[in-house]
C-alpha cells in the first residue's frame, strides 16, 4: 500500500468496505510515523486510531493480524496497537494483545 491507496482507503470504506485491506493499511500507517501525528493525541478522538478501532470493533478477526504488526514496529506503533486493542472493547483481543 502506497500513500495514495491508503488515502483511498480511508475515503472510501464506509462505502464499501474492505477489511481484509485494513492489515496492509494499519501496516503502512505503522511504517510511516508521519500517518500517526504526534503521540499525545492518542486518544479515542485520534482520526486514524478510531477509524481503525471501528474496524476492529465490527471485525474482530481483522485485529488477530493486526497483532503481528507489533513486532518489528516503533514504540509509537506498539503504543498505537495496544490503544487500539483497548478500544476495541474485546477482551478476546485485549488478552492477545497482553500475551504477546
Amino acid at each position: 500500500m502506497n500513500a495514495v491507496e491508503l488515502e483511498e482507503f480511508f475515503t472510501y470504506y464506509y462505502r464499501s468496505g474492505s477489511p481484509e485491506r485494513a492489515v496492509e493499511a494499519l501496516k503502512y500507517v505503522l511504517d510511516n510515523p508521519n500517518c500517526l501525528g504526534p503521540q499525545p493525541r492518542l486518544s479515542s478522538n485520534h482520526p486514524s486510531l478510531y477509524f481503525f478501532s471501528r474496524i476492529v470493533q465490527v471485525h474482530p478477526e481483522v485485529f488477530r493480524e493486526c497483532v503481528e504488526l507489533l513486532h518489528g514496529t516503533s514504540d509509537d506503533g506498539r503504543e498505537f496497537v495496544l490503544a487500539l486493542a483497548e478500544l476495541s472493547g474485546d477482551d478476546e483481543v485485549k488478552e492477545l494483545v497482553a500475551s504477546d
